[in-house]
């Protein structure tokens, strides 16, 4: 029987460590899985040694020595060298899924081993303490892995089967409550796996722990892009790109300006260390095309962002900074720009029809204040458009309309901000950078995402395409509710150069952009023919089916939320009450072990005094009760100032009343205690302590 659980708690934490599969790229699959399943294999074979063969061998020793072997075991698998330290922050900086390299792939087996040497430990003490650290193990997992791709639909049930086994193998001699544990710790697996979407689609998009920590990417050039606009445009910057396409594009994305404070808009992104391979664009119904581009760099030293055709999925050069909500890639501050690269991406296809059945997706207005000839234009410009998308379009629209040109003179200005969105608005003439920057602010100011790209309109020879500093442009990106970022090119196709009264020739759209149709203009109502009824509207019709189970779903899935969530809120409320004042402090550590009496057993309440509370109080905790009630008092009725060291021997003589309630609790008291609610409820108070309210009255 012993032997059956040692092989189930190592094939757990073998299963557990699986769980970081997301976070590695798609060639890593068979070295991950030497990874993870080595160092438990390891442990459980030297774990039935040590109790059949080696038998002399002390518990510190076997312990010891069970840690050398894990240790040996990830080395020979993964040879991770003189960088093995370093797995851990690479995985927590990295964009994922990333490279299956030697530190990454050692941090991961290490936590195998050691997940698996305490879950093999833990088989002595019962049936169900070995699922512990595999849960653990299984949540690191999840909140690394989870926000970067899914696991297999095996997965849980897989999880949630093998955890079980030595409870089912156990029933007949654990006791009930041990029995209630194993179930609670099953359903926190099936809980763990709804919450991160293995179970089905997730409530939201599942957070990831890389949020807690820094990017460590730092951009090689600071110079913000968008002020280069008319120095590449004139020649002042010299670039030159060239190369092939698997097939034909006709723009070329290098950096994406998410903030805007009147004055320019600038880059404001999150870079992390990528890999070759690079994740997969936004979710959105949006079709897309493959395409992939071998590009020369001329000019390496002009570049500090690589040009990419639309969402980059593959690069060939290692080690960029990327960002993973514009799909930009950086060059690194210490690294020199690539001579050449292999880049593969995806672009949306969407047609007209297929935007019609969107809008543009909303979020929360800037509180930059618009010039009155800005709003005035957006006002006009929306004005008679009852939906989202139609005032979108009637926006779109009126900007490339008469009398708006494009100029393409010399003495073109530069520039993005209100100053330069006013003159457009006035002149009716600018460039691209002018228009992008005019249309993102206005869709701002509707209340929908946008941004602003700063790329090339590449020339094209045959095959060969090419890219120079003049073929510079921009064009705003505009988020809509399911078909996600969309390119949108708001420049009017007429062109006039500064000073002339007739337009010259019209440049035509650029392909490869969205292109928008028509605001919809609504035919008037049919009457409708008396006494004749309404066909039933099938979009109203309810799907009772799925609706139903997916309010089951919300249901349980809100129930475990708030049935765990008493703990968190109990523990965080201990955790504030060492932030606040001395005599706050000692009338929670009272109330603390009050609330532990009570889980023990003794008939006490809030409302007692001290004294009333000793009396009740089992003798086992009346020495440490019996300080920490001199304590309270003595901040009662005593005018001195409490002092620190008064707070701190408090919570002491209340964390040792904790400890020995604690100790001689069984399993389900402790399980009752750790979802008891009342120690966050409010109590009233003994009239002895009235000058004392300020620090025991409750939240």
């Amino acid at each position: 029987m012993s032997s059956v659980r040692v092989v189930s708690a190592a094939g757990l934490a073998a299963l557990a460590a699986w769980s970081f599969r997301p976070v590695f790229d798609v060639d890593a699959g068979l070295a991950l899985a030497l990874a993870v399943v080595v160092p438990p294999v390891v442990v459980a074979v030297w774990e039935l040694l040590t109790s059949s063969v080696l038998k002399r061998l002390s518990g510190g020793v076997s312990t010891a020595l069970a840690l050398l072997w894990v240790v040996a075991a990830v080395a020979a698998v993964t040879r991770p060298g003189g960088d093995a330290l370093s797995g851990p922050f690479r995985l927590l900086t990295s964009v994922l899924p990333t490279e299956a390299a030697a530190p990454q792939l050692a941090a991961v087996s290490v936590l195998a081993g050691l997940t698996s040497l305490a879950a093999v430990h833990l088989t002595a003490k019962g049936p169900l303490l070995p699922v512990l650290p595999p849960l653990v193990c299984l949540v690191l997992g999840l909140s690394l892995g989870a926000a970067a791709g899914p696991l297999p639909a095996w997965y849980v049930p897989g999880f949630v089967v093998v955890s079980t086994v030595p409870v089912l193998l156990s029933a007949g001699t654990a006791s009930r409550a041990r029995l209630v544990v194993g179930g609670v710790v099953v359903a926190l697996a099936a809980a763990a796996g709804l919450a991160f979407g293995l179970l089905g689609p997730a409530p939201r998009p599942p957070a990831s722990v890389q949020a807690l920590v820094d990017a460590p990417v730092q951009p090689k050039r600071h110079t913000n892009p968008m002020a280069q606009y008319l120095a590449l445009r004139d020649g002042s910057v010299v670039l030159e790109i060239d190369g092939t396409a698997s097939q034909r594009v006709d723009r070329l994305g290098m950096v994406t300006m998410t903030a805007f404070d009147g004055r320019a808009w600038s880059p404001e992104a999150d870079y992390r260390r990528a890999a070759h391979q690079l994740p997969v664009a936004p979710q959105s119904t949006a079709p897309r095309r493959e395409v992939t581009l071998d590009l020369r760099v001329g000019t390496p030293g002009s570049l500090g962002w690589l040009p990419r055709p639309g969402w980059p999925s593959r690069v060939s050069v290692p080690n960029l900074g990327f960002d993973a909500d514009t799909g930009d890639l950086v060059v690194p501050a210490g690294q020199e720009p690539p001579a050449q690269y292999r880049i593969s991406a995806s672009e949306p296809v969407v047609s007209p029809d297929l935007l019609r059945t969107d809008q543009p997706a909303g979020v929360q207005r800037p509180d930059l204040v618009l010039p009155p000839e800005v709003l005035g234009f957006v006002n006009v410009a929306t004005a008679g458009h009852d939906t989202e998308l139609d005032r979108f379009l009637g926006l779109y629209h009126n900007l490339r309309a008469e009398p708006f040109h494009y100029d393409v003179s010399d003495e073109a200005a530069g520039g993005n901000g209100l100053y330069q969105i006013s003159a457009l608005l006035k002149n009716h003439r600018g460039t691209s950078e002018q228009y992008a920057s005019a249309f993102a602010v206005m869709c701002r100011q509707l209340g929908w995402d946008a941004r602003v790209v700063l790329g090339f309109k590449p020339r094209w020879d045959g095959d060969e395409l090419r890219v120079q500093g003049q073929d510079v442009f921009a064009w705003t990106e505009v988020r809509f509710e399911r078909l996600g970022w969309l390119p949108i090119d708001p420049s009017p196709t007429r062109t006039a150069a500064l000073g002339d009264d007739a337009p010259d020739e019209a440049t035509g759209t650029v392909p490869g952009l969205v292109e928008l149709p028509p605001a919809y203009e609504p035919d008037p109502a049919p009457e409708p023919e008396t006494g004749g009824v309404a066909p039933p509207d099938p979009v109203a019709t309810p799907a009772s089916g799925r609706s139903s189970s997916v309010v089951l779903l919300v249901v349980g899935v809100g129930l475990l939320a708030l049935l765990f969530a008493i703990p968190l809120l109990k523990a965080a409320r201990r955790r504030a009450r060492r932030r606040a004042s001395p005599r706050r402090r000692v009338a929670e550590a009272w109330r603390d072990a009050v609330a532990a009496l009570r889980a023990g057993g003794a008939h006490v309440h809030g409302g007692q005094t001290t004294g009333q509370v000793l009396q009740a109080a089992p003798e086992s905790c009346a020495p440490a009760l019996r300080l920490l009630a001199e304590l309270v008092d003595r901040v009662a009725f005593s005018p001195d100032e409490v002092i620190q060291d008064m707070a701190t021997t408090a919570e002491l003589h209340g964390d040792q009343v904790r400890s020995r309630i604690r100790a001689g609790l069984g399993a389900g008291r402790r399980v009752a205690w750790l979802f008891d609610l009342r120690p966050l409820l409010a109590e009233r108070r003994p009239v002895e302590y009235a000058d004392l309210r300020p620090g025991l009255r409750s939240n």
